[in-house]
């Protein structure tokens, strides 16, 4: 798998799979999952990905499931409840330390 550290998935797809599958099947997958990054995304993690769902399938072991909704229902949910547990929930904000006192988090 080393040898294809240096070999970017997307480059690859493009050159073997061409434009379309590229275009249709995997940019998007690549974008959400690796932002502005989803070029230089390894061949290797592609090739690990791969095996892992190709081996769980022969497996029998293979069990997905999706949100309906998007997972922006599943955070949206996740926030309500939080909130009204009275966790306060602050975004926008740099964390350079985490420390727990008291069995509360704090937050530096």
């Amino acid at each position: 798998m080393e040898k294809y550290e240096n070999i970017s998935a997307y480059n690859w797809i493009l050159k073997y799979a061409g434009y379309q599958v590229l275009k249709i099947v995997w940019d998007q997958c690549l974008k959400v999952k690796f932002g502005e990054n989803y070029k230089d995304v390894p061949l290797s993690w592609l090739i690990g990905r791969m095996r892992q769902r190709l081996r769980s399938r022969k497996l029998g072991t293979e069990k997905l499931g999706y949100l309906e909704g998007s997972f922006s229902f599943l955070v949206k949910r996740l926030i309500n409840k939080l909130t009204e547990l009275g966790v306060v929930i602050k975004t926008g904000i740099d964390i350079n330390d985490i420390k727990i006192i008291n069995g509360y988090f704090r937050f530096s």
